[in-house]
């Protein structure tokens, strides 16, 4: 059993880095759709300072 995961454990890490990037970007553009939905029903103005203005 030993010897069968350090010969697959390559692949297995090759198979988490892409899992990880799929899943990062779906969560990206998750978020950023939500917040563009948010913004949508709570409009507010931020100024250069960071400061909102309502």
């Amino acid at each position: 059993m030993i010897i069968l995961s350090t010969l697959f454990i390559k692949q297995h890490t090759l198979l988490d880095v892409g899992g990880g990037i799929v899943f990062g970007a779906l969560s990206f553009w998750l978020v950023d759709m939500v917040s563009l939905k948010i913004g949508q029903l709570y409009p507010f103005d931020v100024d250069e300072l960071g400061s909102v203005q309502e």
